[in-house]
Formats: structure tokens, sequence, C-alpha cells
């Protein structure tokens, strides 16, 4: 019995002293408890329910990547399931797949929105920013997207958009932006 006690207090001291977990800690802390309770609405929300569907090319901190996905939105509340891929070979890429809650607001026809949420990532891994250092591969491992987006809407059913998309996590994060299309279904 005192072998696993001193076997999940050695886990349990890992996993609290890796390098990052106590940013994770803090940032999940001010999600939850940044906004006021009346924050639950916003002016400007748009009204009624729309799903739509978005994909395109951009860059990001590992270098060329894709970011696609499918948002629902109800009123000002959306549902976003992602993926985001860091390089066009997916040999070395770095990739994400994730589920986000967000909020919208619109000033005529923009859409302004952001969200968070917590996805899987995987792939391949750098030593260093910017896709430098050594390749390596990477455990698949649990992360904390960040989505913010500006999205023009001049006709109800297609849009053009920029897509910033970040990822926080102890081994590789990474952020970029991308322009993408929306189409409304």
């Amino acid at each position: 019995m005192t072998l696993a006690k001193n076997k999940l207090k050695a886990t349990a001291h890992m996993i609290i002293s890796r390098p990052g977990v106590h940013y994770v800690v803090i940032f999940i802390a001010g999600l939850l408890l940044a906004g006021p309770a009346e924050g639950q609405s916003l002016a400007n929300s748009p009204d009624g329910h729309s799903i739509s569907v978005y994909g395109g090319a951009g860059i990001s901190t590992l270098g060329p990547g894709i970011s696609a996905g499918i948002t629902a939105r109800n009123g000002g509340h959306q549902f976003i399931f992602r993926g985001v891929s860091t390089d066009m070979e997916p040999a070395s890429e770095t990739w994400e797949i994730a589920v986000l809650y967000g909020r919208v607001i619109m000033f005529r026809a923009l859409h302004l929105s952001a969200g968070a949420g917590v996805g899987v990532v995987g792939g391949r891994g750098y030593t260093q920013f910017f896709a430098s250092g050594k390749e390596e591969n990477l455990d698949t491992m649990i992360g904390f997207p960040l989505d913010g987006r500006i999205v023009w809407k001049p006709v109800r059913q297609a849009g053009l958009g920029l897509n910033g998309f970040a990822n926080v996590n102890t081994v590789q994060p990474f952020g970029g932006v991308a322009l993408t299309l929306h189409l409304s279904i």
C-alpha cells in the first residue's frame, strides 16, 4: 500500500512540476472567472441560428498550413469543430482536432467571434519555434485551442474571413492565421 501511495505522489508531483502546467491552470481559471455573471447577453448578438463550414490556407508558427471546420451558431453562442494542420505534407505536420465554444457579435456584414475549448494534438514536433531544430514524433496529447475570427458576409450564405488560431499545450504550442471561405448551409 505504501509503494502505491509513493508512486501516486511521485506521479502527481511530476504532472504539477512540468513546465507550463501552471500557465494552463491560470488560463483556465481566467476563462472561468474573468467575466461577470450577467455576461451571457452581448449587445449586437446576431439573431437566429446557422450552420456553416469553413476552410482556408494560412501561416502558422510551424510553417504554412490549413484550417477547416464546422460552426453551429445560435444567437450569440457558437460551437466550433475544427481541424488545423501546420504543414502541407502529412509526414511533417503538427495537427489538431478540437471542439470550441465561443461568442459572436455582429456589426452589419461583419461577424466577430472568439472561442476556447479542448482538443487533441499530434504529429511531428520541433525543438524550437518556427519549425526549426530537431524534428521528432509527438505523442498524442490534450491541448487548449483558442480561436478568433473576423468574417465579412456580404450575403447570408457566404463570407470571407480572417481566422486566428492557437493551441496551448506543454510540448508543441502553436498559433497562426488563415484566410478562410465560409459557406452557410
